[in-house]
């Protein structure tokens, strides 16, 4: 099994990067400290130093190219659960008046 934390935040063209998803410059801060907190045979939880006091959260995940709804919370933590075996890309990015911050994601594999 193996981890990776990132943080998107490319500044550069499409073009310069194929495929890359870009990031436009924002003012709204990231969750900090994103960390897998505890996991299951069906479910991934997360926690986050808040951004700032009051905020909100959006997050998703993706498997097989595919993404989940977005979920909001005001917490500083989640679960993902009902979740199958793979290899998931989880996010979470703060949301503030009108924009949102970069999305930090947690690579995971989920086993059975």
């Amino acid at each position: 099994m193996y981890r990776k934390i990132f943080v998107f935040c490319l500044f550069l063209t499409a073009a310069a990067w194929g495929n890359a998803r870009i990031q436009p410059e924002t003012t709204c801060p990231e969750p900090q400290n994103v960390a897998k907190t505890g996991q299951t045979s069906n479910s991934i939880s997360l926690a986050w130093s808040p951004a700032f006091t009051g905020a909100q959260y959006r997050l998703w995940y993706t498997k097989d190219g595919v993404s989940s709804s977005f979920v909001y919370t005001t917490n500083q933590e989640y679960t993902f659960s009902g979740l199958t075996a793979g290899n998931y890309t989880v996010y979470v990015q703060t949301v503030c008046s009108g924009e949102s911050s970069n999305y930090i994601g947690i690579e995971e594999n989920v086993l059975i």
